[in-house]
């Protein structure tokens, strides 16, 4: 109720689309696709709409619904000169969620030509790694993502899931965690 009273008495677009990721988050989709196509209504063109469209119709499966709003939003990005990292990173896990990891390989690589220091891009790399079955590939894209942000949270947690996977000492793995609530103690869920 608090999100949908600043959504009506501040109908800016930030507390729309937070209103709208709320609902997502509660599950509550309908209520969610609601306040994004009311929205998208308003402003067609606008990528950070599109984007959250995208990642709802990611949550609720609809792989190839998500796929097509996100590239409707990368594609009106490029034409405004924007960046399209974190589109594009969304993509990626959209597509890796739907089993299509070929096709997330080129969002990643495609962000990562872009953004040649991006961690979350490594991170999500080893990540396909891992869906593939390459334990070494996934360990040293999940070191470099560490070596480039040391706060990111999701990397130590893929990386110490990728130690038990391969049964490396668990005192490994868990120094690995400890050190990822060291650096970042706020993220870590």
């Amino acid at each position: 109720p608090l999100y949908e009273q600043a959504a009506e008495l501040r109908p800016s677009k930030n507390n729309r689309l937070l209103l709208a990721n709320v609902y997502q988050n509660l599950e509550m989709y309908d209520q969610a696709q609601q306040v994004l196509n009311k929205m998208n209504a308003q402003e067609p063109t606008d990528f950070d709409v599109l984007a959250e469209m995208g990642d709802l119709a990611a949550s609720r499966g609809d792989v190839d619904g998500a796929v097509a709003r996100f590239d409707r939003a990368i594609w009106l990005q490029q034409l405004q000169m924007r960046d399209t990292t974190f589109v594009r990173l969304l993509k990626a896990q959209a597509l890796m969620s739907g089993g299509r990891n070929q096709e997330a390989r080129r969002e990643v690589e495609q962000t990562l030509d872009i953004q040649p220091y991006n961690a979350t891009a490594y991170t999500l790399l080893g990540n396909l790694y891992r869906a593939e079955l390459h334990p070494e590939l996934a360990v040293a894209a999940y070191e470099k993502a560490l070596s480039l942000n040391p706060k990111e949270v999701v990397a130590y947690i893929s990386l110490t899931g990728q130690y038990r996977q391969q049964a490396i000492a668990s005192t490994d793995a868990v120094g690995v965690l400890e050190q990822g609530t060291q650096v970042n103690p706020d993220q870590v869920s």
